[in-house]
């Protein structure tokens, strides 16, 4: 399922985070729900961090 979410956020900030974050997690957590809502925390603060 993460494959075909990978390049969501190409090219935007946070888009290396929100990979990270999918490939690590994916095989780790039995709700992909968790993995997603944390990777889009990791997105938000990669890209606070780059407005900043």
């Amino acid at each position: 399922m993460t494959r075909h979410i990978l390049g969501l956020f190409n090219g935007l900030p946070g888009a290396r985070a929100w990979r990270r974050c999918l490939s690590e997690q994916a095989h780790h957590s039995d709700s992909p729900s968790e993995v997603i809502e944390q990777a889009l925390a990791e997105v938000a603060t990669a890209t606070t961090r780059h407005a900043a």
